[in-house]
């Protein structure tokens, strides 16, 4: 399974783990809500899922930055709206900072990519040493 990220609804912090999408609530303590996270280190039985708000979700790519952090993508939510949880991340070599770019799911390629693109970057997202995590797309908003 792969690993999520997104803001909880109920106080704004980041939660990590399974995503899961319920069509039709049937939670009485979540009326409305249709998206939640199960804390990574949960075993789904445990019962625990966390509501989230669907535009702050991200996937992890796979891929770590030069400190050895997972980066994580924005990704297509079911109406064809790009989330915002995404991370962003700069390419610095030799002491220059380069490049500032947004990861996300490029679906026409099948693979998470970089935007805008760097000239290092032909096959989309790669490992670099040069990349360090910055922050997310939600951070460039406010």
């Amino acid at each position: 399974m792969f690993t999520y990220r997104a803001k909880r609804k109920d106080n704004g912090e980041m939660v990590e783990g399974w995503y899961v999408w319920v069509k039709e609530n049937l939670l009485d303590n979540f009326p409305d809500a249709h998206d939640f996270i199960i804390p990574a280190g949960l075993h789904p039985d445990a019962g625990i899922m966390i509501n989230i708000d669907p535009i702050t979700l991200s996937m992890s790519t796979g891929k770590t930055d030069k400190n050895g952090k997972m980066i994580f993508g924005s990704i297509p939510l079911e109406d064809g709206t790009m989330t915002k949880g995404g991370d962003r991340v700069r390419e610095t070599i030799k002491g220059t900072k380069l490049y500032v770019q947004e990861v996300f799911w490029a679906g026409d390629t099948s693979q998470f990519a970089l935007r805008p693109s760097s000239p290092f970057d032909y096959t989309g997202l790669c490992y670099s040493e040069y990349r360090v995590i910055i922050g997310t797309q939600l951070d460039k908003d406010s």
